[in-house]
């Protein structure tokens, strides 16, 4: 009796992996081709439905090209080159415009930059003041370069 109990068993257990793997089983779904000229890798890939979602929320967007500094440099007062300063009546400044490379004469009372007017001129350096907030800024002729730089004879 015991023996026909294990037997009856084993064949209900084999008959439900049997019926199991049956309804369980499919076969491979193969693609089928809309398009003909499709490679094999656009085939395999798996579709990325979730990528478009995504790219839609703004911390997942590509981001946007910084403006370099090397193509839109910011002028300043400092930007313009001091040639030469006329010291006789009219006083004057010679600048070289940093963008048109023009040579400009700036009397006292002008300026080249918006905002910046030539207040003083000396032999070696003149002066620039911003109107609305009274910064200056010395701009010399020659840089003074360290006794150390020349040579000694």
């Amino acid at each position: 009796m015991r023996s026909r109990f294990i037997l009856i068993f084993w064949g209900i257990a084999l008959l439900t992996a049997a019926l199991s793997i049956f309804t369980h089983y499919q076969r491979p779904k193969t693609l089928q081709l809309q398009a003909p000229n499709l490679s094999a890798e656009e085939l395999i890939k798996p579709k990325t439905i979730w990528k478009a979602s995504l790219s839609k929320l703004a911390q997942f967007e590509k981001p946007r090209a910084i403006p370099s500094i090397e193509n839109n440099p910011i002028i300043g007062i400092e930007s313009g080159r001091l040639v030469g300063i006329i010291i006789d009546t009219p006083k004057r400044a010679i600048v070289i415009h940093p963008e048109s490379g023009k040579v400009l004469e700036i009397g006292l009372g002008e300026g080249w930059l918006p905002g910046w007017t030539l207040i003083e001129t000396r032999v070696n350096h003149v002066i620039w003041q911003k109107e609305p907030i009274q910064e200056q800024y010395k701009q010399m002729l020659f840089i003074r370069q360290n006794d150390s730089e020349f040579p000694k004879s």
